[in-house]
């Protein structure tokens, strides 16, 4: 299956070599949104190689590197490795697994639960070992996670968290707001842009690597699109297409 992509349209100051906004959709806010979800661990893992996660990394690989005989026996490791974050769980779309790859997508793939077979009781556990405390029968019966219909979406047909009414503006320190002609003038204002010819518009793509470098500049950075996207030393590799408008009337 293609790798999710996300599209922005960049509005870039050539001369102060900077990007000042991005036009972009639901799509993409749902995703900068959804970073606020991601569990510790799992930034952390995406994260630990680049020296930006400090001592978090060393507790991760603590975790890894511990052999399973000291782990309880009703517990697994990837409980802490490659926990589930909470948009997984509901079943959004797919933009907003940019940064999950490798993790558990739905609560089962994680772990299972167990209920006993013989009475009504509520009880469940996640050892099919366990003695039901009523009947005093083994929990055996397995147990089925059924999603929300739709993956959480509204009763307006959209999943994910804001509504795709309005284009969206992506600031490059990440603020988000909705776009209007208005807001535009003001920022090139706020920026004190002189000259509209030095702005030029360009089409780009944000995949997992972007995402991931995404995350990065995030956490280090108050010009995040412009580190990402314009700074080819960081090795990014930017997928762009030029639009023919090359400035702004």
């Amino acid at each position: 299956m293609a790798e999710p992509t996300l599209s922005l349209k960049l509005l870039i100051d050539t001369k102060g070599k900077r990007v000042l906004f991005a036009e972009t959709d639901k799509d993409c806010v749902d995703f900068l949104f959804h970073i606020l979800s991601l569990p510790v661990a799992r930034v952390t893992s995406l994260l630990k190689n680049d020296g930006v996660m400090g001592s978090l990394a060393n507790i991760y690989e603590s975790v890894e590197n511990l052999h399973e005989s000291y782990i309880q026996p009703n517990q697994s490791k990837d409980t802490l490795l490659k926990p589930i974050p909470p948009t997984a769980i509901r079943g959004y779309s797919a933009p907003l697994t940019l940064l999950l790859n490798d993790a558990p997508t739905t609560m089962t793939d994680e772990k299972k639960f167990y209920k006993c077979r013989y009475c009504s009781a509520s009880n469940f556990t996640d050892d099919q070992t366990t003695v039901c405390p009523n009947c005093r029968n083994i929990m055996s019966g397995n147990m089925s996670y059924v999603a929300p219909a739709g993956g959480q979406q509204a009763s307006s047909g959209e999943g994910g968290f804001v509504k795709g009414v309005v284009t969206y503006m992506v600031l490059d320190d990440l603020s988000v707001r909705p776009l209007s002609s208005i807001s535009s003038i003001n920022l090139l204002n706020k920026f004190n842009v002189k000259d509209v010819s030095a702005l030029e518009e360009k089409d780009v793509h944000l995949g997992m690597n972007e995402a991931v470098k995404l995350l990065k500049a995030s956490l280090q950075s108050k010009k995040v699109l412009t580190d990402v996207f314009l700074e080819n030393v960081t090795g990014c590799e930017l997928q762009v297409e030029e639009t023919n408008e090359g400035s702004l009337d």
